[in-house]
């Protein structure tokens, strides 16, 4: 495997949090004692593999509600096509990821609407957490112990949102990104192993436009989304071979890199 993958697969492993080697009720007995999270969150910054991995654990047994958080962000427009073509009669244009994602599960899996919380007005990572919190304090329910599923590129920040606007609440969070992207060369360039092939993967080139954007906003410097910058995230500890393997793809593909906030 050539270097350039090597480098990609790294820090896509290191962003696809995962806090259980496997989504499963003996994992999660193991985890915490007990074989049920009190909830789970799906992100609608997903994709489709991921969404449909978060419903089917939680009707599992592994969750004892769901709970689906996204308003309308960059990830919208391509969730809205990829569920309009697996369901043309569906409505999603103008609607936001929570309300696509519980019309979709009513749709496909006959959800009862009651049994979903939705938050349908975040527009972005730290949103996503906070409306979420508001929402539940709504709702009256408070849970203790909180697995969080979201997009691969984002698992890790998205967990220290939560940490964060979450601080001070008896809660426990646990991370699974539903996949790993795993990248090979052939002839004709960066290509998916055959083992993350799944429904809606990101293009090869939106998948590294999102892997490399994560790690500036991660690394915690005045440029970035930590305590030492804007302040969004608590510390996160980046191990030094990620940070070597990032440096050598902006070389590479310095214009792929999503420049974050600067002060």
């Amino acid at each position: 495997m050539s270097r350039r993958c090597e480098d990609i697969n790294l820090i896509g492993r290191f962003l696809a949090r995962r806090d259980l080697p496997e989504l499963t009720r003996e994992a999660v007995e193991n985890a915490l004692g007990h074989p049920k999270f009190d909830l789970l969150i799906l992100l609608g910054g997903n994709i489709p593999y991921g969404c449909e991995t978060a419903f089917h654990a939680w009707r599992a047994g592994l969750a004892e509600r769901l709970m689906i958080v996204g308003g309308i962000g960059h990830t919208t427009p391509s969730l809205q096509r990829l569920l309009r073509e697996r369901c043309p009669e569906m409505e999603t244009e103008g609607r936001a990821e929570a309300d696509i994602l519980s019309a979709y599960f009513q749709r496909t899996c006959q959800a009862d609407p009651n049994d979903l919380i939705l938050e349908n007005r975040s527009f972005n990572c730290g949103e996503n957490a906070s409306f979420a919190l508001r929402r539940l304090d709504e709702a009256g329910f408070r849970p203790e112990t909180v697995l969080l599923m979201q997009d691969a590129s984002m698992q890790r920040r998205t967990h220290g949102n939560f940490e964060k606007e979450w601080a001070g609440r008896s809660v426990r969070f646990f991370s699974y990104a539903a996949y790993r992207p795993v990248v090979r060369e052939d002839r004709n360039g960066l290509t998916y192993d055959e083992s993350c092939r799944v429904w809606g993967i990101w293009e090869m080139e939106h998948l590294l436009t999102l892997i490399l954007g994560e790690i500036p906003r991660l690394h915690d410097t005045p440029e970035g989304y930590g305590p030492a910058g804007k302040g969004y995230l608590p510390h996160i500890e980046i191990p030094c071979e990620v940070l070597d393997a990032f440096e050598r793809l902006r070389e590479e593909y310095g214009d792929l890199v999503r420049r974050p906030w600067k002060p």
